[in-house]
């Protein structure tokens, strides 16, 4: 993860305009995730947040777990 997150801090500097995608491509990772832990889990959708409850900022954070 460390390695992936320097990536897009690198990309986010060379090419600010692409926050948006990755904004969006974090929404819809995190729905795909919903769907698989719904599938694998005794978890319902209701049991989880609707919407990623972590910004880009904290999921790039190199002190987020």
């Amino acid at each position: 993860m460390e390695l992936q997150r320097e990536e897009i801090i690198e990309l986010l500097q060379e090419n600010p305009s692409m926050k948006p995608y990755l904004e969006e491509a974090i929404a819809k990772s995190y729905k795909q995730a919903i769907a698989l832990v719904v599938q694998e889990t005794p978890l319902s959708k209701q049991d989880l947040p609707k919407e990623c409850p972590y910004t880009l900022e904290q999921i790039i954070d190199p002190q987020f777990p």
